[in-house]
């Protein structure tokens, strides 16, 4: 379980690297596609982005890389850290991935039949 976890991570990595670049293409293309605020499938899709998968993100983050990284607990020989750690991640995992499941087939929904 900790080595799937740790792996996880790493190709994880990829991901946090993808996620802002989207957040960053996202405004481009309402720039230049010439929406407004009026649009409301738009602001509803852009409301789950900015309350549910940024959050989120910000959390994944921390806990893969940051102050929750589990590489570092290892490395440093603490095991009830690391095993805390592993614990916190897993259940993070456990409650974030059926959010984040519903929450990204409403985006493409209204991203591709624009309902309103």
């Amino acid at each position: 379980r900790n080595w799937v976890m740790e792996r996880f991570d790493q190709g994880a990595s990829y991901e946090h690297i993808a996620f802002p670049i989207v957040l960053i293409t996202g405004p481009l293309l309402f720039w230049v596609g010439g929406y407004n605020a009026s649009v409301g499938w738009l602001m509803l899709k852009l409301l789950f982005v900015v309350g549910i998968f940024i959050p989120i993100e910000v959390t994944d983050y921390y806990l893969a890389h940051f102050g929750g990284a589990k590489h570092r607990y290892r490395e440093a020989g603490d095991a009830p850290g690391y095993e805390r750690a592993v614990q916190r991640h897993w259940w993070f995992l456990l409650l974030s991935s059926p959010v984040i499941m519903i929450t990204a087939m409403i985006v493409l929904f209204l991203a591709i039949t624009k309902p309103f």
